[in-house]
């Protein structure tokens, strides 16, 4: 019985290390300011070192990046790629990015 409660307890605290330890890793750049935002380059950072839009802090002051983002705008006289961390619910992504082709939201490292 108590050998039992230990491996439970063990197994427990290793889910619970390793669900807080994992951060999705995301590019983070704005084509305007780094060239290299056109493509794709390395794993990305990890987002849990980034902070979430202040307007999510003040809702949710430990949120967690749950996917990447990549926003593409691209206008007769501007074209601009931004990659990003993605702080909603990654099974309700927001309506503007679901009917827009160029805006794209991934769940894996480095995606965007």
């Amino acid at each position: 019985m108590v050998s039992s409660i230990k491996v439970i307890l063990a197994l427990t605290v290793m889910a619970i290390l390793a669900y807080t330890g994992y951060a999705i890793k995301c590019h983070q750049c704005h084509s305007a300011i780094t060239p290299n935002c056109e493509k794709e380059i390395g794993p990305g950072l990890d987002c849990k070192k980034i902070s979430p839009p202040q307007f999510l802090e003040v809702f949710f002051p430990a949120l967690n990046a749950t996917g990447c983002k990549k926003d593409v705008y691209d206008f007769p006289e501007f074209h601009a790629i931004i990659r990003s961390c993605f702080y909603g619910n990654i099974n309700n992504i927001p309506e503007d990015c679901r009917t827009d082709p160029n805006c794209e939201i991934c769940t894996t490292d480095g995606c965007n």
